[in-house]
């Protein structure tokens, strides 16, 4: 009788054991899940408020470059260079901007120092002289390092009568893409509608390709579209969001380790704010989950290892 308890008793074990287990993975996926979705939301939000930020910042250097064109409309539209550089210098000693400069209707212009320009074929001078504001990045050249040009219309009686530009290097924009999101393991990437990078963060993750964000990567579909089949949208649909300015994610893997994305219109030109982590910060959440779920088994186990000594004290 007393073996038949207890072989009753042994099976109530292993059942619970089962169960247990069986429970274990379920939570586990439901904690994949749950995660997954929660680094989302987080990376969303992270990603809404960075480009908040940026619209504001970008905006009111706009801001600070119109008040200037206005003072020159006020002042006549004068075209007398010593008043310009000496205004522009001003300007450059009270602003974020590292160089200014005016530009007319033909496109010819100087710099603050007197430097003479011509931005006749540049974007920036042709969209302002459209009437419209513009930011355009600068490529290095032997002489200058990165630098991105802010240009807005100097209107007179309705009409543009020249451009007003201020320029400073990358790091006043890197500088707002920083962000203490998930314990520094977060890259984020200013890119255009085509997904082609502008700028990128210091950060070290690599995300798009096996090297430092930017270390010969031009395009944040490089590693995605060469593995698309590890992805959970296609690159066509994500690039149509790029193209339309519309907000989503997705995700993709790059030898063998999965990436998380969230993309976000700035409002500024046609970028996007992209901000990616890699997989493994979801993992390390799931694994303290699953952690805790083997301390409660393992607390199970030693109580009941302890209810059969109690039952049977000379076994």
């Amino acid at each position: 009788m007393k073996r038949d308890s207890r072989n009753v008793f042994i099976a109530a074990v292993l059942f619970i054991g089962a169960i247990f287990l069986l429970s274990a993975y379920y939570y586990r996926t439901d904690a994949v899940k749950r995660v997954s979705e929660q680094t989302y939301h987080r990376l969303a939000d992270s990603g809404a408020e960075q480009s908040v930020v940026l619209n504001a910042k970008i905006n009111a250097q706009f801001a600070v470059l119109e008040t200037f064109a206005k003072s020159i409309n006020y002042k006549g539209g004068s075209s007398v260079k010593s008043d310009m550089t000496a205004f522009m210098r001003n300007l450059v000693l009270s602003s974020v901007f590292t160089h200014s400069s005016y530009i007319d209707r033909s496109g010819k212009g100087y710099l603050e120092y007197g430097t003479e320009i011509d931005a006749s074929q540049s974007d920036y001078f042709k969209k302002a002289m459209a009437g419209n504001r513009s930011i355009e990045m600068q490529p290095a050249t032997k002489q200058h390092p990165v630098c991105f040009i802010a240009a807005v219309p100097v209107f007179r009686g309705g009409e543009v009568v020249g451009v007003v530009t201020g320029s400073y290097d990358e790091n006043t924009l890197k500088k707002l893409l920083e962000s203490k999101s998930f314990s520094g393991q977060h890259a984020s990437f200013i890119c255009d509608s085509n997904g082609n990078i502008v700028l990128g963060s210091d950060s070290p993750t690599y995300m798009f390709a096996a090297g430092r964000p930017l270390a010969g990567i031009h395009n944040v579909f490089n590693g995605y579209w060469n593995d698309e089949a590890s992805a959970n949208r296609k690159s066509g649909d994500v690039a149509a969001d790029f193209k339309a300015l519309r907000s989503g994610s997705f995700t993709f893997a790059m030898n063998g380790h999965s990436r998380y994305v969230t993309y976000e219109p700035i409002g500024i030109n046609d970028w996007l704010l992209v901000n990616g982590i890699p997989g493994d910060v979801v993992a390390g959440v799931v694994k303290e989950n699953s952690a805790t779920a083997y301390m409660l088994f393992t607390q199970l186990s030693q109580q009941q290892n302890m209810f059969r000594t109690l039952k049977n004290p000379y076994r």
